[in-house]
């Protein structure tokens, strides 16, 4: 039996920590027949851009 609490795991950490190509086919092997899979995906992604971009721009303006 699949979680639900596995699937947002897998697809918000999957892209970030192997990379977007392989964590994305890791997501498809095991949630591939899930239309909430690809959209999790695509919504961590863009939210982990936007964390990542914020954070970046913090510690950069914290050093000057």
């Amino acid at each position: 039996k699949q979680s639900k609490m596995g699937l947002v795991l897998i697809c918000f950490l999957a892209p970030l920590f192997l990379s977007i190509p392989i964590g994305t086919i890791i997501v498809v092997k095991f949630y591939g027949n899930s239309l909430r899979a690809y959209l999790t995906v695509s919504i961590s992604l863009i939210i982990a851009t936007f964390l990542l971009t914020w954070l970046n721009d913090f510690i950069i303006n914290i050093i000057r």
